[in-house]
């Protein structure tokens, strides 16, 4: 589970007078994104965010700001649809069991607590908030993997914009179930509520 979270980065800005008024701006964004989940309201927080990359800090810390928020709104989303009495648990940024000495990260998953307590995979993840060849080649790995193990999960990759060809996604949907745009511009995220649905459906 996710030890660091967007509300993190934003109490790091306000505890400094030199970022506090960016914090409280940040903050109002992310209290409003948090109660309606819209895709405008996402798309104001992570503009914001990358405006003012430079008072937030170093590159890789900006980018793990706007991910771990990403990853935050797709999973909220996703478990507000969900039918509770089907004992489903959402984990961040678990560690899935692949071989005895061997675990892959996926940013969200989703498991099925069963009458005897084991679990059953559901969804795996994985988010990105710009989706290039790297970062899609790098995904779609670990989606492969989990899927060799696990067969009957439902894999997908999540991207607020994109920079990849079209023919490298044709070549990556052949081995996972999607990979869907959540944005302003194209919310696609029922198509993955859809499926999680028709699953449990199956059980």
């Amino acid at each position: 589970m996710r030890k660091k979270k967007p509300m993190d980065y934003i109490s790091a800005l306000l505890s400094k007078p030199s970022t506090k008024d960016l914090g409280l701006l940040l903050l109002d964004y992310y209290n409003s994104l948090m109660k309606t989940l819209t895709t405008e309201q996402l798309a104001l927080l992570l503009s914001t965010i990358e405006r003012n990359h430079e008072k937030i800090g170093r590159p890789q810390y900006f980018g793990k700001f706007r991910a771990f928020l990403f990853e935050e709104y797709i999973m909220k989303r996703i478990i507000n649809h969900l039918n509770t009495q089907k004992n489903i648990v959402f984990e961040w940024e678990p560690c899935i069991e692949i071989s005895k000495d061997y675990c892959i990260e996926v940013d969200i998953l989703a498991s099925q607590i069963l009458p005897d307590n084991s679990t059953k995979y559901l969804l795996g993840i994985e988010c990105k908030v710009e989706l290039d060849a790297s970062r899609l080649k790098e995904a779609l790995a670990n989606l492969i993997l989990i899927k060799a193990k696990y067969p009957h999960i439902l894999a997908f990759i999540v991207f607020f914009k994109k920079d990849v060809s079209e023919r490298l996604i044709d070549i990556a949907l052949k081995y996972i179930d999607g990979i869907v745009e959540v944005s302003h511009k194209n919310d696609e995220l029922d198509l993955i509520i859809k499926r999680l649905h028709n699953l449990l459906e199956t059980f």
